[in-house]
């Protein structure tokens, strides 16, 4: 039984997770192969882009989304889809600005800004 999700069914998951980065609905379908085989488990994950002020603030967006298979195909596997910039979002080109690397799991290099906003939204993922 193959335990691939579809071209079609990744990039429906990516498409949607910037609907929710002000709403927790959606503002399109997911595609149909997505439908039949997971279900959302968590439809708004926040987390904080942009410079020192906005942490400081703890000015968050929705930045991801969760599920997880409910098909026999897909039972025990798991969906993050987590949104990359806005280009209208004056904070995540902030987000993108912090060029520098730190370390991440296991002492791989990580785009730092990456870093501090996937940091900001780990604990509900």
């Amino acid at each position: 039984m193959n335990k691939t999700i579809t071209p079609s069914t990744a990039a429906s998951v990516a498409d949607r997770v910037y609907d929710i980065r002000k709403s927790k609905g959606f503002a399109d379908e997911f595609h149909l192969d997505f439908d039949r085989n997971f279900k959302i488990t968590n439809s708004q994950i926040q987390g904080v882009s942009g410079g020192l002020v906005n942490q400081v603030l703890n000015r968050s967006t929705g930045f991801a989304l969760t599920a997880e298979g409910t098909s026999p195909q897909f039972l025990n596997h798991h969906i993050i889809g987590i949104r990359g910039t806005k280009f209208s979002s004056f904070a995540d080109w902030l987000t993108n600005l912090n060029v520098g690397v730190t370390l991440g799991p296991k002492n791989i290099a990580v785009h730092l800004g990456f870093h501090k906003a996937f940091s900001s939204m780990r604990p509900n993922i």
